[in-house]
């Protein structure tokens, strides 16, 4: 009796001392916080949203532009982020529900964020070497100030709209942040194709941005990236398409810096930057499973702090 008492006696000493160690107890669960975790069920989408319009790639009329909105279902909150995504291919292919961008769209509004992924003017003309950037550029642009001029419609911060693109698609939101209307290349004929902010919809609006994410892109002079915007980026060490470091074109006489060359310059500048490094031999691989959602919570947690 004595010792089946003492037994008892030293299990409830134990349970005592592990409840109250912390050490030993169980931590409580934390709880999931909004723009960090999936916080919502479902996300509500709606499709092909004009938000400009501009003189066509070969020059002839008009093409109207458009982009597809995620938002999470349900949701009544005002003056939330906004991030648009800017899908690759080389300016030539590519659409805005391709490459698993509606993926990440809806990993974003899950988590509390408003995402709009954009469709831009593709194609290259015969002799074309800078226009198909400047026209992607132009027309980002356009889209950031269609949802600064619709911030109350869209229930958005305007101060905290975010961009990221893959490819060719992480070049333009690379130029658009980081390069100025003093860069124009002097091959561009502006009056055909408009100065720098174009006219591709919603004038007098800023296209300023509070961050962006770049996947596996690539900018002509790293130079260019100073000031206060935070530049995320993503690429793989062996990217065969896009360089990770810099890659010079003997043809085009153009070199392209990658992205850890370009968060050197970011951290030469002392601005916010991370870079995370894939070790896979493909190009566009972090939008696809495995990867996918290591790309999107590398992204997810790059942003957050600049909520704050």
């Amino acid at each position: 009796m004595k010792k089946q008492l003492f037994l008892c006696l030293t299990f409830f000493l134990s349970y005592a001392c592990s409840k109250n160690n912390p050490d030993t107890a169980t931590p409580p669960p934390v709880a999931p916080e909004r723009y960090k975790d999936a916080v919502f069920t479902s996300v509500k989408i709606n499709n092909n949203i004009k938000y400009g319009a501009a003189r066509k790639s070969n020059g002839s009329g008009t093409e109207d532009l458009y982009l597809d909105l995620y938002q999470p279902d349900g949701d009544t909150q005002n003056g939330r982020p906004l991030l648009i995504g800017v899908h690759g291919g080389a300016f030539i292919t590519g659409d805005k529900q391709a490459a698993n961008w509606p993926e990440v769209c809806k990993a974003y509004a899950l988590r509390g964020y408003v995402a709009a992924s954009v469709n831009y003017r593709l194609g290259r003309n015969s002799g074309e070497q800078f226009e198909p950037a400047y026209r992607a550029m132009q027309d980002l642009k356009a889209a950031i100030r269609y949802a600064r001029a619709n911030a109350s419609l869209l229930k958005i911060d305007p101060e905290k709209i975010f961009i990221m693109g893959s490819s060719a698609g992480g070049a333009t939101c690379l130029i658009t942040t980081y390069m100025d209307s003093t860069e124009v290349p002097s091959s561009i004929n502006q009056t055909v194709w408009g100065n720098w902010e174009g006219n591709s919809g919603s004038a007098g609006f800023s296209s300023k941005v509070a961050g962006m994410v770049s996947l596996w892109g690539g900018i002509p002079d790293t130079l260019a990236v100073a000031g206060p915007v935070p530049v995320g980026l993503i690429h793989s060490l062996n990217d065969p398409t896009a360089p990770y470091v810099s890659e010079y074109d003997p043809q085009t006489q153009i070199t392209t810096y990658g992205s850890f060359s370009i968060h050197q310059r970011a951290l030469n500048q002392k601005m916010k930057t991370a870079l995370k490094t894939y070790y896979f031999n493909g190009h566009d691989d972090g939008l696809y499973p495995p990867y996918l959602d290591t790309t999107i919570r590398f992204s997810v947690e790059f942003l957050y702090p600049l909520l704050k």
